[in-house]
């Protein structure tokens, strides 16, 4: 795929491997096609961390070829997306001395890449560095400074990175696929950006991405990224701890979970949930209000 208009996105999550081929339009306000997908149920992770290089790289081989398939294309390439409680957000600031001159793109790249060099952490890869604001001689609040005159420039942004030895696992599962890498995403902020509007980043939202084994956060304000983090919590968890309590096996847990979860109380106590029998224990009920207090 040659055309610069055709993205593709390989998400490996803890559950399943997606893969989606999209075509973007050449205006500004030109909304993803999506031209085809796949997934595949094997070669999940472990919270983001890869356990078993061949099966993700099986996994990823078969989501390609279903989504290949409907969309009519080939894939080379493709963005990653990547999860984990090994992801690190930092707010970091940087300094360049202007000295009473016009502010240049080139100081406020410097001011930024000192802040993502002050952030950088041992055994960490940087993803992302997301401009905050400028401060331009003490004023704050400043998004564009280029042209002012001033003799002090300073860059707040916030680095997201993750640990260096999961993102080459994971990139080496792709590529065994047969496809290359264009960058590596966190996934947190995809999705912040997909269920969020500016407006809402602006008057200050936190965005939750809860998976199977993960949940992605971004907290934001004024349009500004203020915090990032990956939690080690999600779907797979409650199931479990439903299996445990219940005491039912773990496939039931899964389909009342689908079925009756809620984390807002609309059961009565004169609700009833049937729960299946299991071993030496008769076929049993919930009440509705229980199954909420449990989750």
């Amino acid at each position: 795929m040659k055309d610069s208009a055709i993205k593709v996105v390989i998400d490996v999550g803890s559950s399943r491997t997606r893969v989606t081929i999209g075509e973007v339009g050449n205006r500004e306000d030109s909304v993803l096609e999506v031209l085809g997908s796949g997934f595949s149920a094997g070669g999940a992770l472990n919270a983001g961390i890869v356990t078993n290089i061949p099966a993700v790289s099986h996994a990823i081989r078969h989501a390609v070829a279903i989504a290949e398939e409907e969309a009519g294309l080939k894939i080379n390439s493709a963005l990653i997306s990547i999860s984990g409680d090994h992801i690190l957000g930092m707010n970091s600031d940087g300094r360049a001395q202007i000295r009473n001159r016009r502010i240049s793109k080139n100081d406020l790249v410097h001011a930024v890449m000192r802040a993502r060099q002050l952030a950088r952490k041992e055994e960490q890869d940087t993803l992302h560095v997301l401009e905050q604001q400028f401060i331009v001689d003490n004023h704050q609040g400043i998004t564009d400074p280029v042209g002012m005159i001033a003799d002090n420039l300073e860059a707040r942004v916030h680095v997201i990175s993750a640990r260096r030895a999961a993102v080459v696992n994971l990139c080496q599962c792709v590529r065994n696929a047969g496809i290359e890498i264009e960058g590596v995403i966190y996934a947190g902020l995809a999705s912040a950006y997909a269920a969020s509007t500016a407006d809402e980043r602006d008057l200050g939202i936190c965005t939750v991405d809860l998976g199977a084994g993960t949940a992605d956060l971004m907290l934001w304000w004024r349009n500004q990224p203020m915090h990032a983090a990956t939690l080690p919590i999600g779907g797979e968890q409650v199931s479990s701890a439903l299996a445990t309590i219940l005491r039912t096996p773990r496939q039931s847990a899964e389909m009342l979970k689908r079925s009756h979860g809620a984390l807002l109380d609309k059961y009565s106590r004169h609700t009833r949930i049937p729960l299946p029998s299991t071993g030496h224990l008769p076929d049993r009920q919930l009440a509705g209000n229980d199954m909420v207090e449990l989750l």
